[in-house]
């Protein structure tokens, strides 16, 4: 009998540790997807503020709505968020700073837990770019020998380049999308990386 209390008991403990292993590993995962997409879509509002296509009046609702709007197209290219009817996405200016070329964000998304109750990742993310060394970089995204996106990246480089973020992840009808390797090297690209002057990717698919 004490055997089978023990067993019982165990079992217990194992269960609640892996849920809570699980738990944490999803909050990682989602905090790291939500700082590489805010990144992304931030270095794209970056690069309109030093090209002057934001006017010095741009408001502040208006901003905080696009960045979101570009947030929830960038996760939704990875997740179904219609299956999560808790998903929600906030996104807050912190600050913003059209002289000093300064946008800081601050994205919180929720969504439903395994144990159905709702999680919540907070990501704050800050830009500044100096106007003096700013550089561009051209970027095409293939699929197969068609362009998929085409982007002229505007940002502050090191000797290396500027640093990217890739667009939202492409879909095929029947199959997944694995990674983008350079069109040159065939390598996998690990985001984020740096191009210097321009660069091709191509997506790959199984």
């Amino acid at each position: 009998m004490k055997q089978v209390v023990f067993g019982v008991v165990s079992f217990g403990i194992i269960a609640c540790i892996t849920a809570i292993v699980m738990v944490i590993e999803t909050m990682d995962i989602r905090e790291t997807q939500l700082k590489s997409h805010l990144s992304g879509v931030m270095s794209v509002y970056m690069e309109k503020l030093v090209a002057g296509e934001l006017p010095p009046d741009y408001s502040i609702e208006i901003l905080e709505q696009d960045i979101r709007d570009e947030l929830w197209v960038d996760i939704d290219g990875e997740e179904n968020l219609s299956k999560d009817d808790k998903f929600n996405l906030d996104v807050d200016i912190l600050e913003f700073d059209y002289e000093k070329g300064l946008l800081s964000v601050q994205a919180i998304e929720r969504y439903a837990k395994l144990n159905g109750k709702t999680g919540e990742v907070v990501c704050v993310k800050t830009a500044i770019v100096d106007r003096n060394e700013i550089e561009d970089a051209q970027v095409s995204y293939l699929i197969g020998d068609e362009i998929y996106r085409k982007y002229i990246y505007r940002g502050v480089a090191n000797d290396e380049g500027l640093e990217i973020y890739p667009p939202a992840e492409p879909q095929i009808q029947g199959l997944e999308f694995k990674y983008w390797k350079n069109q040159n090297s065939n390598e996998q690209v690990d985001f984020p990386t740096r191009v210097k002057g321009g660069a091709t990717y191509v997506a790959v698919f199984e």
